[in-house]
């Protein structure tokens, strides 16, 4: 990637309300290579027919990913060859089967995605890989959102990542880096969480279901740290097979004791609940824990706007974090919608945090290999999983690292001594559009700005299939 990490700037002039300064970047874009890097995957390949498709509208993205970067490179291509021609032939192609699956999601339309997008990639992907583009970015204070400006102050001249912290709407004070354990069991969940602090990660997050609660306070009780300086989270997981408030209590207890302490720093809502008296027993249940001081700070995981309306209605008490998965293509939600879930958390006082930032799941876009990335990590001089945390961080929400790889936990321990330029972060933030946006035609999500200049009309919802 070195050939296409390099930039310069010139100085312009940009119409934002009045006549104001801006930099614009010029900056080269990895167009061909991602096309090529989306269409190749094994995930997006398992799906090349319907009937091995595990996740069809993970393909589907995968598809436009590969489109849209793919258009964008030829739009750019210095050469006018024969196959040049074809390639943009058999785009065409491409396009009109992402926009007929678009209007109606059924098994032809997909299939006619799948061989389009096949014979496109597999006879010229040499042409396409070596096709990318020199594109300006305009620095104009903004980072590629509506609903931010900057990015969220974070430090960036070093320091370590225990001692950085952010204050939660009811005045808890949370680390903005905290260590995960899901899929951490036995012998190995005690020697990593051991060493996690050791090296000084100071928030441990874990769950009910996890099944590694006892082993972490072991961990915990054997590591000698005073309790103030540890902040525990965990969550209340198997509520929906019991709809018992007696049994939500006797749990809770038996984590308090499971994990060494008499009270927990963040206790959350593992799910939601389609049952609205299951879900107002649940967290009726954790308010009163935290009325009771037993818990500091309460939350939910793994919910989408809608879900989080609902479980206002039935709330005395708000929920001060929400916790989710987060990727560039997915900043805290699965389901794309035009108003970013950030932006709705942001709105009700609701701090965000995200895990398996680096994490394909449960689409088929890996970002830890990701062509604009891993540009965006050369410029940077730092890894991909740090740009990406580091990009998390930025968009204001705290973040989790899961990985019983060592490496990946000390990466994560130099997060405080680079900032990515409002530029950087715009062609990061942009990456959601090549993954949502049709084709020239509908463009999504609308609280991105077109950063690749792709065009087009506001998305509409996505149909089911």
């Amino acid at each position: 990637l070195k050939n296409f990490v390099g930039f310069g700037s010139m100085r312009c002039a940009a119409f934002v309300l009045a006549l104001v300064p801006c930099e614009a970047v010029q900056v080269q874009v990895p167009y061909g290579l991602a096309a090529v890097h989306a269409s190749n995957s094994s995930f997006t390949r398992k799906c090349d027919h319907y009937k091995t498709c595990e996740n069809v509208f993970g393909a589907m993205e995968a598809w436009r990913y590969a489109y849209n970067n793919a258009r964008k490179a030829l739009a750019y291509a210095t050469k006018k060859t024969h196959e040049h021609i074809h390639v943009r032939e058999e785009l065409r192609q491409l396009g009109r089967a992402l926009h007929e699956f678009h209007l109606h999601p059924n098994r032809h339309a997909f299939e006619e995605v799948s061989s389009a997008g096949r014979i496109l990639f597999d006879h010229y992907h040499d042409v396409l890989t070596g096709e990318n583009a020199t594109i300006e970015v305009e620095e104009t204070g903004g980072i590629g959102v509506d609903f931010r400006d900057q990015s969220a102050n974070i430090p960036f001249k070093g320091g370590n990542a225990k001692d950085q912290f952010v204050t939660l709407s009811n005045g808890v004070k949370m680390p903005l880096v905290g260590f995960g354990t899901w899929e951490l069991t036995g012998q190995k969940c005690y020697e990593t969480v051991r060493w996690a602090l050791g090296i000084g990660y100071r928030k441990l997050d874990t769950a009910q279901v996890f099944g590694n609660e006892k082993i972490l306070g072991k961990a915990i009780k054997d590591a000698g740290l005073k309790r103030k300086e540890l902040f525990i989270s965990t969550k209340l997981s198997n509520f929906w097979e019991h709809s018992d408030e007696a049994y939500a209590r006797q749990h809770f207890e038996e984590q308090l004791e499971a994990l060494g302490t008499d009270y927990i720093d963040l206790y959350m809502l593992h799910a939601p609940s389609k049952d609205p008296a299951k879900l107002k027993l649940a967290w009726s249940t954790i308010e009163a824990l935290y009325t009771e001081g037993k818990v500091k700070a309460i939350g939910v995981s793994n919910y989408s706007p809608d879900q989080l309306k609902e479980l206002f209605e039935i709330a005395t008490i708000k929920p001060q974090v929400l916790q989710n998965k987060f990727s560039v293509y997915h900043p805290g939600e699965h389901d794309i919608k035009d108003t970013s879930i950030l932006q709705y958390a942001k709105e009700h006082k609701i701090h965000v945090v995200a895990y398996s930032v680096g994490n394909a799941w449960p689409y088929f876009l890996d970002p830890l290999e990701d062509p604009h990335v891993l540009a965006v990590a050369e410029r940077v001089k730092k890894t991909p999983y740090q740009v990406l945390q580091r990009h998390a961080l930025q968009m204001g929400v705290s973040t989790l690292t899961r990985s019983s790889v060592r490496e990946r936990a000390l990466e994560n321990k130099k997060l405080f001594d680079f900032k990515l330029s409002n530029m950087e972060m715009q062609l990061l933030n942009g990456l959601i559009t090549l993954s949502t946006s049709v084709d020239e035609t509908v463009f999504g999500p609308k609280f991105c700005a077109d950063v690749y200049k792709l065009g087009g009309q506001p998305r509409a919802a996505r149909a089911e299939l």
